[in-house]
């Protein structure tokens, strides 16, 4: 008798396209201020820290200073945030 026939191998499953964003953040950047619309200033203000009208507001901690040494040096504000 022949040697069984293996079940059919399918094909891998097909990954889910990504969401698209409203915007793309990068085009355009060198000239935002005059040829982005203000609703993309808006959103990639929000999202990106790009096409920002008003700068954006400081930090309350910068992660960098100290971060060799956080775990004993940041305080429990600093390692919360």
């Amino acid at each position: 008798t022949p040697p069984p026939t293996p079940p059919p191998t399918l094909p891998p499953p097909t990954p889910q396209p990504k969401p698209s964003l409203p915007y793309d953040c990068h085009a355009g950047v060198a000239n935002w201020a005059e040829g982005w619309s203000d609703a993309k200033k808006d959103w990639c203000c929000a999202h990106g820290g790009q096409g920002c009208t008003t700068p954006k507001p400081s930090l309350p901690f910068d992660c960098n200073a100290g971060f060799d040494n956080w775990q004993a040096g940041w305080s429990p504000g600093k390692k919360a945030w």
